[in-house]
Parts: C-alpha cells; sequence; structure tokens
C-alpha cells in the first residue's frame, strides 16, 4: 500500500520512474472506466450517507473511509502512470503494477507487428505468450529469438504467475509509433 501512495506522491510531483535515455511508452487508454466509477459511487456514498446518518461520529468516520478510499484508488492509478513501460537503446522493459515483469535487450527481439487482439483482458501466460493488455485486449505483437522467463506480480502469492515465453503481446496507446522506434533503432548485432 506504501508503493501506491508514494507513486500518488510522484505523479502529484510529475515525476516517471524511466531511465534519463529511456522512452516512456504510455497504455493508459481505457483504464480509467472502472475506477472513474467507484470513485462517483464513493462520492454518491458519501453524500448520501452524510444525509441518511443521525449520528454525527458516524458520519465523520464514513467520511474519513471514503476519502481513504479514494485516495487509496488513486494511489493505484498512479502506479500505472509512474511506472510505464519502456525503451531504451539496449533494452525493452515491461512493467505491470509497477513491478518489471520482463526486461528484454533489444537484441532478443525477433519482430514486431500491429495485431489486435481481443481474447485477453487481464495479464497472463499463456502458451508460451505474455499477455499485458487492457480492458481492450492487446495492440502489439513482440516476437523473440528465443525463450525468456517472465513473472507476473500479485498480492496475493498463489496467483503469480511464472513462465517461459517466446512471445509478447501488449497494449500501448500508440502502438504503430512503438513499432516504428523499435524496428527504426534495432541495435547492430
Amino acid at each position: 500500500m506504501m508503493r501506491s501512495y508514494l507513486s500518488l506522491w510522484r505523479w502529484i510531483r510529475g515525476h516517471i520512474d524511466v531511465p534519463q535515455d529511456g522512452v516512456p511508452l504510455a497504455a493508459h487508454q481505457g483504464t480509467l472506466a472502472i475506477p472513474a466509477a467507484f470513485g462517483v459511487a464513493t462520492l454518491v456514498e458519501l453524500v448520501v450517507l452524510h444525509l441518511v446518518l443521525p449520528w454525527p461520529w458516524l458520519r465523520v468516520l464514513v467520511a474519513v473511509v471514503s476519502i481513504w478510499s479514494l485516495v487509496a484508488l488513486l494511489g493505484l492509478i498512479a502506479i500505472h502512470r509512474v511506472h510505464p513501460h519502456y525503451v531504451t537503446d539496449a533494452h525493452l522493459v515491461l512493467r505491470q503494477s509497477g513491478t518489471t515483469v520482463l526486461s528484454l535487450c533489444r537484441s532478443d527481439i525477433a519482430s514486431v507487428a500491429l495485431v489486435r487482439r481481443f481474447s485477453e483482458t487481464t495479464p497472463t501466460i499463456r502458451d508460451g505468450r505474455l499477455f499485458l493488455p487492457n480492458a481492450n485486449g492487446t495492440s502489439v505483437d513482440i516476437t523473440l529469438r528465443g525463450q525468456v522467463d517472465a513473472q507476473l506480480p500479485s498480492l496475493i502469492p498463489k496467483y503469480r504467475q511464472t513462465g517461459s515465453i517466446g512471445q509478447v503481446s501488449l497494449c500501448l496507446d500508440h502502438p504503430a509509433d512503438f513499432v516504428a522506434l523499435i524496428k527504426a533503432e534495432a541495435p547492430r548485432t
């Protein structure tokens, strides 16, 4: 939880966790609908309970808990904003929930392509492929020269996934720019 509060503070201050020579890869489109709905529902609940509850101490308690939950929700959004995927001259780093899932040398990338996939909407490792989608699926496919290990984080240990992968499907806000960047600046091996 502390990580979300620190990320919120960094987001407010305009800092993102990307090396100086790194290019952040935004993956934000379509990610605010559900948190916005929860935020609006919490605010409506706060107003209604303030009008309905007869005890001032309970109204204050509900207000504090509601505001704290909104700050926590903003912190979870901030984790994704402050810790984006990024690419440097030598590496591609993919993250989920602020944790590095996969760090690749760019020379390990065989090809990249614009491919829309709607089959996966949650991060998973399946059939040798790492999926890092949003609610709308994925927009880019990356094929690797060989197999590498990837690990998806989870607060609950039994839901952590580890696997050997040869392909990555991820969602980016500007997939064509990413494909052009990888193809234009491909390191020579």
